[in-house]
């Protein structure tokens, strides 16, 4: 491997990664919404009330994060923050993380009402929470008052598609700073995904994780629509799992030949097959933004693989391609990889 890293070095083309092998991501985790503050030894912090813990931040500015560390928020604590007097101590709080918290459609409306009134938030974790469409439009009424509000994740809750719909709201207002929206296992189908998708040229969104929904090729054209526009300000998007179909991805393909923003798309366990796959090639031969692309297990066979060989003897910009768990021949990844790694003058 050693000739093929000084070949990519003298072509100005970093090594890139392939089938899993690791590399930095620069844009926004589909999970989490901030650092990781998993290793409790990063944390000097302070119970600030029962199951709400706080620490100071170390970017210079007097802010706070609060979690919940995966615990329940007892009733107490809810009164707590229902008072006046701890909205002074919320009003430093820039990050909370209150996945996994049981707070159900109650707690995220009384959490919402609180935020809106402290003004400072800019990360806001809800994940795994119980929370329905009530929940996002609570969210969603409180999105203009939180000037900071840049990231959002209600990562496996129900907020279905009115839910989407009451977010899409949050990500088109005049004041929404929001770029990193996670709705990963929601039960959104093609509405919602069309409601998100008519919002995103009027927003700053930057990465959109809709993993694990069911929006299906209709929900992928509506996608697409505004992905083909050169206001298209997405750079991340997860259609993970979503029974796109070879139809879905074809919609997708085709938005990807004028698209000059995305960087990371994923299509993984869609069904996209070859005939996926072959629109997928005829796409990043006319992308040139496109730096990762994961379309593992799909029911692509030698077929879809080779169109893939062939498209990387004239694309240069995809550094990343996940092909696992397809039925491919050894020797046609091995083309795959050969493309990848080396410079223009190769032949495959």
């Amino acid at each position: 491997h050693a000739g093929s890293d000084a070949r990519a070095r003298e072509s100005g083309r970093s090594r890139p990664a392939f089938w899993g092998m690791a590399r930095r991501n620069a844009y926004a985790s589909s999970r989490s919404t901030s650092s990781d503050t998993s290793d409790d030894a990063a944390w000097s912090e302070v119970a600030v009330w029962p199951g709400l813990w706080a620490r100071r931040n170390e970017d210079g500015a007097d802010s706070v994060t609060l979690s919940c560390r995966y615990q329940t928020i007892p009733a107490s604590t809810w009164r707590a923050l229902a008072r006046e007097d701890a909205r002074t101590h919320l009003a430093r709080t820039s990050e909370l993380h209150f996945d996994n918290a049981a707070l159900g459609d109650a707690g995220a409306w009384l959490l919402a009402r609180v935020l809106a009134s402290t003004h400072r938030a800019a990360v806001l974790d809800l994940s795994d929470n119980g929370l329905t469409r009530a929940s996002a439009l609570a969210l969603a009424l409180a999105a203009p008052q939180i000037a900071r509000l840049a990231c959002v994740s209600l990562f496996y809750n129900d907020i279905g598609n009115e839910g989407a719909f009451a977010m899409s709201l949050a990500l088109e207002g005049r004041s929404s700073r929001i770029r990193v929206l996670n709705l990963r296992d929601n039960s959104i189908t093609a509405p919602g995904a069309a409601h998100l998708a008519r919002s995103l040229l009027a927003s700053q969104l930057r990465s959109l994780d809709l993993a694990n929904n069911d929006i299906g090729p209709r929900g992928a054209a509506a996608l697409a629509e505004s992905l083909a526009s050169e206001r298209c300000p997405l750079w991340r998007l997860n259609l993970r799992e979503n029974a796109l179909g070879h139809e879905g991805a074809q919609s997708i393909a085709e938005a990807l030949k004028r698209n000059r923003s995305l960087r990371w798309l994923s299509l993984w366990k869609n069904n996209i097959g070859n005939t996926g796959a072959k629109a997928l090639a005829k796409a990043i031969v006319a992308n040139t933004t496109l730096e990762s692309l994961r379309i593992s297990e799909n029911h692509i066979t030698d077929a879809g693989g080779v169109a893939l060989a062939l498209a990387l003897r004239v694309n240069r910009t995809l550094q990343e391609l996940r092909l696992d768990l397809n039925p491919i021949a050894q020797e046609i990844r091995a083309q795959i990889v050969h493309r990848l790694l080396e410079d223009d003058s190769d032949s495959l």
